[in-house]
């Protein structure tokens, strides 16, 4: 999986930075069964399949819950070069 790191201001969106990385992502955003979320990056790494903020046991990672409200939508080529001027 390949991500990037988002374009939007991090202070504008609060609480959609991964609790793992401390980063903002345009990447799948997975969630426990709390609803903590995390990014689908970290979760792949993590060694042991726990929700970093509650623990709960968080399963196979191909049945990863995917959190799609959390997700950043890709800002319109238009947003993007109205800010470079």
């Amino acid at each position: 999986m390949r991500s990037r790191h988002c374009s939007a201001d991090p202070g504008l969106i609060p609480g959609l930075e991964c609790p793992v990385c401390q980063e903002l992502k345009d990447c799948e955003q997975h969630q426990c069964r709390h609803g903590h979320v995390l990014c689908a990056e970290c979760d792949e790494r993590l060694q042991r399949r726990h929700c970093p903020i509650c623990r709960m046991d968080l399963g196979p990672l191909d049945e990863a819950i995917r959190c799609r409200s959390q997700e950043v939508p890709p800002r319109p080529p238009s947003a993007l070069s109205s800010q470079q001027h």
